[in-house]
C-alpha cells in the first residue's frame, strides 16, 4: 500500500476519531470514574487554595504586597476617573462649551 496516499491517512484519522469518540462516551457514562475525577478536581482546588494562602503569608512576612491591594487601588482610581469626568462635563456645561 502506498503510504503517501491521502486516503490512507484519512482512514487512520477517521478510525482514531471514531475510537476516541466511543472511548470518551464510555468514560462519561462510567459514574465511578466521573465521581473519582470530580473528587480529584476538588482536592486539586483545595490544594491550590492552600498553596495560594501559603504564598500570601510568605509575601506578607517579606512585607511584599499581594495582588489584592493593587486591585483595590485600581478600583479606587477608576472610580476617581469616573468622578473627574463627571466634574469636567459639568464644568464644560457651566462654561457653555458643547
Amino acid at each position: 500500500m502506498d503510504f503517501s496516499d491521502k486516503g490512507f491517512l484519512d482512514s487512520i484519522f477517521q478510525n482514531y476519531q471514531n475510537y476516541m469518540v466511543e472511548y470518551l462516551k464510555e468514560m462519561s457514562e462510567n459514574e465511578t470514574l466521573v465521581k473519582q475525577i470530580s473528587e480529584i478536581r476538588d482536592e486539586m482546588l483545595g490544594a491550590a487554595g492552600y498553596i495560594q494562602k501559603i504564598i500570601e503569608q510568605q509575601l506578607k512576612t517579606l512585607n511584599i504586597p499581594t495582588k489584592e491591594p493593587f486591585l483595590k487601588m485600581l478600583f479606587k482610581m477608576n472610580m476617581m476617573e469616573v468622578k473627574l469626568n463627571e466634574v469636567l462635563e459639568k464644568l464644560e456645561k457651566y462654561q457653555g462649551k458643547p
